[in-house]
């Protein structure tokens, strides 16, 4: 059976479990900045998320982490200068796979992502990861996750913003299927609102 764990602080979140969330995060989500600088950023990540008043949704089975959603109603602290100079010589991971001009890129992307987000000034609710172990995908679990996310931004009187790769054709129908429709684009990115 499946079950949510909402988590709302750094306490709460054991040693294992952020072992769990690090490891299907750089699996699932392997092109990611955070993926390729490794688990231990991404811990930090989700670590940092917590510090700032963020929520981790996490799908279990059998004490088992299958899913992960993750949120914020205060999107400015979470993307920040803190988030690129944690674990400074991982980026050399980034500039191995990626390049230089590919880190640039991405960079540039994310901070053009975070201006166009600035526009809500954080009166939103945030998602800043949602996957699914893929050996899991299209049970439900996602959306699962994703209506917690909804109830909470309804009980808030937020709107639901996510950010996604534009050639990320999936997670784009996902978003879409549950209410969401495009209000911006970046030169890698879509930006989805409820």
């Amino acid at each position: 059976m499946i079950e949510l764990k909402v988590i709302s602080t750094d306490s709460e979140l054991s040693r294992s479990e952020i072992e769990a969330i690090a490891r299907l995060h750089v699996s699932e989500m392997a092109e990611t900045l955070t993926s390729i600088r490794g688990e231990a950023t991404a811990s930090n990540l989700y670590r940092r998320l917590l510090d700032n008043e963020g929520r981790i949704v996490l799908a279990t089975e059998s004490s088992t982490v299958i899913g992960v959603l993750s949120y914020t109603v205060n999107h400015s602290k979470i993307a920040s200068l803190g988030t690129a100079v944690t674990r400074p010589f991982s980026w050399l991971r980034v500039i191995l796979k990626k390049g230089m001009g590919g880190l640039f890129q991405e960079l540039n992307d994310a901070y053009s992502v975070s201006r166009k987000v600035q526009s809500f000034d954080n009166q939103m609710l945030y998602i800043t990861t949602l996957f699914v172990d893929s050996s899991r995908q299209n049970q439900g679990i996602a959306t699962l996750m994703f209506d917690f996310a909804r109830k909470q931004s309804t009980s808030l009187s937020l709107p639901v913003v996510v950010d996604t790769r534009s050639n990320n054709y999936r997670a784009i129908r996902f978003y879409e299927r549950q209410g969401m429709h495009e209000f911006a684009r970046t030169s890698m990115s879509v930006l989805l609102k409820s």
